[in-house]
């Protein structure tokens, strides 16, 4: 999953930024062994579970011990980075590398997060296991049918792929943001006075603006993508893209040898913007399936997703990271000393439940963003009927036989109307001598059956060759049974102003209104902690001149000590550094 880099680098942010008051520890003895050995001591026991679930899948033929032991290595993963994330915070991992190496741009926050990379590195050596026994299963079925067959992937070669497909994809364009922002802001600390203190976040930002707008470019570094050759379903997709008003730079084909049926959409410039299909998608998936996918990925450009979710998180973060802010403000301006222990469990403890509710929310709505996806490819297929007609030219016939049990049911009725294969009627109408025809010439398009048959295909041999359970839930996009169930229950719909569209508008405005809040809310919490400061600073200047320029001028209350008139300030400042 794409969260993994996100939370590899956000423990690096907090510390690094010193975004709350006393949130990293004082590194000991154990710490460099804790970084070690956490990560190592997970994959030993996510081994030994998976081989124990192997054992007693050759006992029992049951399936169920593959899902388990797949679920066990998903939670290991989550549990290496969740570890590898406290060790930064309060084990003092960054600190104690920091006395090593020096402040280096980027290497030191590389070697912080490599323990957690391996560990996970780790976990995917053990799945491989899984992928053979998986992939041994799918080779006999398509040799029975007559069908051509992948060679499985070496450790080595798995391993290779899944730290690029998980980590590399979004974490080199993090990563690439993180050096750079460092990096200005080190100039910027070494100009002093010479420019304002904003210029290292407006440098960070249109840095990061940068990065993101070539991430295409930085795409075909990390993953072995080319463009899609010339022939049939290049132009049939082609003008997909072109019918939808999405332009689109180029169609990639992503080789993955057989082991990835998916497609992604990446760039924000529609002159840098890259569709990736997989070879597994191009030959598993029939003609209409395949359709419906690409429309899902165009979708996310024609309803700008990504600009939204942008905009959603930054105001979800900056909303409750200044609520979580609130409660050690008020302790310092009650007189707590700003470097105690209270101030920095406060800071920590408000900053971990601003993040859970952040990302509840923010899975709520990005699982309506995969909806509303799936809804516009059933949408510009309706309108297209044709795009959802069976391609019976294809070398598999209309449909291949890995989805051909997966098909919804024949016959769906959906309020007053009987849906059978291409029909669709009242289910107590009769024909009136050619009014009732006229008048459904007349009517606005309605979803159409076989248009909900191409998706909820696609979403079905997406499951099942990557041998994922339909129900099984997922954070950011739903499970594919709960998707399936939306799309059925579309059929007979208008196609024009579906309850999923009018969601979608209300949760933009709700971004445009998370994103103002969070912004006068962190403005007024600067500015609270800037009165505060300015409250210490003048008496100092007179009882104790102690020379404080070596503070950087981040606004903070971890670098900025705070008086209360009824509490000193101590006498001693705290050591740099923690």
């Amino acid at each position: 999953m794409q969260l993994l880099p996100i939370l590899l680098v956000l423990p690096l942010v907090l510390v690094d930024g010193r975004a709350l008051p006393g949130l990293a520890a004082e590194p000991t003895a154990a710490t460099p062994w804790l970084a070690a050995g956490l990560p190592a001591g997970l994959v030993l026991l996510s081994l030994l579970g998976v081989r124990l679930s192997l054992r007693r899948l050759d006992r029992t033929r049951r399936a169920v011990w593959m899902m388990r032991a797949d679920r066990l290595l998903g939670f290991a993963r989550l549990a290496i980075v969740l570890g590898g994330g406290l060790t930064v915070i309060l084990g003092g991992w960054l600190p104690w590398l920091r006395t090593r190496i020096g402040d280096l741009v980027l290497v030191d926050e590389v070697l912080a997060i490599a323990p957690t990379v391996l560990g996970l590195a780790g976990t995917w050596a053990v799945q491989h296991a899984l992928e053979v026994r998986l992939r041994d299963a799918i080779r006999l079925r398509r040799l029975d049918e007559g069908r051509p067959i992948w060679p499985t992937p070496g450790r080595g070669g798995y391993v290779l792929g899944q730290v690029r497909l998980q980590l590399g994809l979004l974490g080199v364009p993090i990563l690439s943001v993180l050096g750079v922002s460092e990096a200005a802001r080190r100039l910027a600390e070494a100009a002093g006075d010479a420019v304002p203190d904003w210029t290292a976040d407006a440098a960070s930002l249109v840095a990061a603006a940068i990065i993101f707008a070539i991430a295409p470019l930085l795409m075909r570094l990390v993953l072995p993508i080319h463009p899609m050759p010339p022939g049939s379903v290049r132009e049939d997709l082609s003008r997909m893209a072109a019918a939808t008003g999405v332009r689109v730079s180029d169609i990639m084909l992503w080789p993955t040898h057989g082991t990835l049926v998916n497609a992604a959409v990446i760039g924000v410039l529609p002159w840098l913007r890259y569709v990736l299909l997989t070879d597994a998608m191009l030959e598993e998936v029939p003609r209409p399936a395949l359709r419906a996918v690409f429309a899902h990925e165009l979708a996310h450009v024609r309803h700008r997703h990504v600009p939204w979710l942008v905009a959603t998180v930054a105001g979800m973060v900056s909303l409750f990271g200044a609520a979580a802010a609130v409660p050690a403000v008020a302790l310092a301006a009650d007189g707590h000393d700003p470097a105690g222990d209270l101030i920095g469990w406060t800071a920590i403890g408000g900053g971990a439940v601003g993040l859970l509710v952040a990302g509840i929310a923010f899975g709520w709505v990005s699982r309506r963003y995969e909806r509303q996806a799936d809804t516009f490819a059933v949408q510009t297929m309706s309108r297209e009927p044709a795009w959802a007609a069976p391609d019976h030219d294809a070398p598999g016939g209309p449909q291949v036989p890995a989805i051909a049990a997966v098909r919804p049911p024949a016959v769906l009725t959906v309020g007053d109307l009987r849906v059978d294969g291409d029909a669709e009627e009242p289910a107590a109408a009769a024909d009136d001598g050619g009014v009732a025809a006229a008048a459904e010439a007349d009517a606005p398009p309605r979803v159409r059956p076989d248009a909900v048959l191409a998706m909820t295909a696609a979403l079905a041999a997406t499951a099942r060759l990557n041998g994922v359970d339909p129900e099984r839930s997922s954070w950011r996009h739903g499970s594919i049974a709960w998707r399936q169930r939306h799309l059925a229950g579309l059929v007979g719909r208008p196609v024009d102003g579906l309850a999923i569209d009018r969601l979608m508008r209300r949760l933009k405005l709700a971004a445009i209104g998370l994103l103002l809040a969070g912004v006068g809310a962190t403005a007024a919490v600067d500015g609270w902690e800037r009165r505060l400061r300015d409250a210490w600073s003048a008496p100092a200047a007179v009882d104790a001149p102690a020379d404080h320029g070596s503070a950087s001028p981040s606004r903070t209350l971890r670098q900025w000590p705070v008086a209360s008139p009824r509490r000193p300030v101590p006498a001693s400042p705290r050591k740099e550094g923690t």
